[in-house]
């Protein structure tokens, strides 16, 4: 089974027009192809700036359907609002290597934004990291998205400890002990 309906506790701010759904790799091609899209046509501006991660669609599609992936959705009825993909993973940390969530995607599509969605999606991802004994939340952010840097300064996340200083990117991260 790669469906499972997410039965966090939810913001009551958040209408319950919107759905949460959590799927594991392998996700359907349509499902696959359509991630893909959002992230084309709303992020790769960012890759494609940047030095350190240019943008490289097979690169991108790999990492997409990875074995290791998982995706958080959130709906309107049978309309796609925004995902989260992301991974459990050991990071390295000054203290030795600890059990991590990393995302590595966050997309709200246009429609979408300014609703609390995305905000939403990241509560439940660190509700289940936390399930899942994980140690912190890490993410990493172009310096060029101020937008996307301003969002998880507001939630809590700062510059992790192992972030590089001369890179085009930034690796946040937020504790959960």
């Amino acid at each position: 089974m790669n469906n499972v309906l997410v039965q966090s506790p939810t913001s009551p701010t958040i209408s319950s027009e919107f759905q949460f759904q959590i799927k594991y790799n392998p996700i359907s091609p349509q499902e696959l192809q359509l991630c893909f899209n959002l992230i084309k046509q709303h992020l790769s501006c960012f890759y494609e700036t940047s030095i350190d991660y240019p943008w490289n669609e097979q690169e991108k599609k790999s990492d997409l359907k990875a074995n290791w992936g998982r995706y958080l959705y959130v709906y309107q009825q049978e309309t796609l609002a925004g995902f989260l993909y992301f991974r459990f993973d050991k990071e390295e940390s000054l203290s030795g290597w600890i059990a991590v969530m990393y995302v590595y995607e966050l997309l709200i599509l246009p429609d979408f934004q300014k609703k609390g969605l995305g905000k939403e999606l990241m509560i439940k991802a660190e509700w289940i990291a936390q399930h899942m004994k994980m140690e912190k939340m890490m993410l990493t952010v172009f310096r060029s998205n101020s937008n996307a840097l301003e969002f998880y300064r507001v939630l809590g996340y700062s510059m992790d400890e192992i972030s590089p200083l001369d890179r085009d990117y930034i690796i946040l991260s937020k504790s959960l002990k």
